[in-house]
């Protein structure tokens, strides 16, 4: 069950509304939303020391450094509100030996499904922007929080050459999201993996992570690699429909499936796609001119290495050989 939040006055607070007047019905998916957003994105230390605070304390009133109380509280508003959206389906129906039925008495009838997806969105805006807030206020005080500091949630941006969400959005416009930068960062890694280090070397690459760069080293990063990368990745992160773009900043795509999104994005999926295709040429001639920076400035690279360009193998089908791939 849920370790973070356990009563219906701290529910109250971050969502006063009557139906959550029966905590034992939601908790199950208050517990889901803790495991999926909370554990997942602080780690597991971090996550087991916030748990044994609010233990300790009884409620979150009770705990008495601000600090930890500030990043609980962060952590029941997400958990709260992302809880419910996962509960909205079981609370709207009445599953019994005759199958399922809606909930309706003389008083009260079943909302619209407009309204229902208001309420939806409303839950998903409130649950994720309480996670740019928890996320700010672990970063701001690394001392107080070494666990998620430490864990590989937070280290792993430190395998990229791009390291934060500011970095990132001087390229390509997340609003400095940390999320979003978290949310993409698998994306980002693909681009580094299959196309930065095939083009680059991945000696070379790794050369420009380890240790303070400087001079044409440091330009290279800054004003070639880096806006390539994060103009690639966004322009993946669009058409696999990771983010969408709303008056031109990036957000992560909160609902996901096309159909039921396009009446909100002021964008179509030919212009979806126009906006890939134009990331994708841009990231790319940064890329192609950082090469040359490279090549023109030679002698100030001198672990650089061009690498050899390889075809890729292509098999040939014939089934009485045993080969043959669909």
């Amino acid at each position: 069950m849920t370790n973070l939040i356990k009563t219906n006055d701290e529910l109250q607070r971050y969502l006063p509304v009557e139906y959550t007047n029966e905590f034992d019905r939601v908790a199950p998916f208050i517990a889901a939303a803790e495991r999926q957003y909370i554990r997942s994105l602080i780690g597991k230390a971090q996550y087991e020391v916030f748990s044994s605070t609010y233990e300790a304390a009884g409620t979150v009133d009770n705990i008495a450094d601000p600090e930890l109380k500030t990043a609980i509280k962060y952590c029941q508003n997400i958990i709260t509100n992302l809880g419910y959206l996962l509960a909205i389906p079981s609370l709207s129906l009445v599953i019994g030996a005759s199958g399922f039925q809606v909930r309706s008495n003389s008083d009260t009838k079943q909302a619209f499904k407009w309204q229902m997806d208001e309420l939806k969105m409303s839950l998903l805006e409130l649950g994720f922007s309480a996670i740019e807030d928890l996320l700010i206020h672990l970063e701001e005080s690394p001392d107080k929080f070494p666990e998620y500091i430490d864990s590989d949630q937070h280290r792993r941006n430190e395998d990229f050459l791009i390291q934060t969400a500011a970095q990132f959005t001087e390229h390509f416009n997340i609003n400095g999201s940390r999320y979003t930068f978290s949310t993409i960062a698998y994306i980002m890694k693909r681009i580094e993996v299959q196309t930065v280090a095939k083009l680059f070397g991945s000696n070379f690459v790794q050369s420009l992570k380890s240790g303070e760069i400087e001079g044409k080293q440091l330009e290279l990063v800054n004003e070639y690699l880096a806006p390539g990368i994060a103009l690639l990745t966004g322009a993946k992160a669009i058409i696999e429909r990771v983010i969408t773009l709303k008056n031109g900043i990036a957000a992560v795509n909160l609902q996901g499936n096309f159909e039921t999104e396009k009446n909100s994005l002021p964008a179509t999926k030919e212009q979806t796609k126009e906006a890939y295709d134009q990331l994708t040429a841009d990231g790319s001639r940064f890329l192609e001119d950082g090469m040359n920076f490279i090549l023109d400035n030679i002698e100030d690279f001198p672990g650089y290495v061009q690498p050899v360009a390889r075809r890729r193998f292509k098999v040939k089908n014939d089934k009485t050989k045993g080969v043959y791939i669909p």
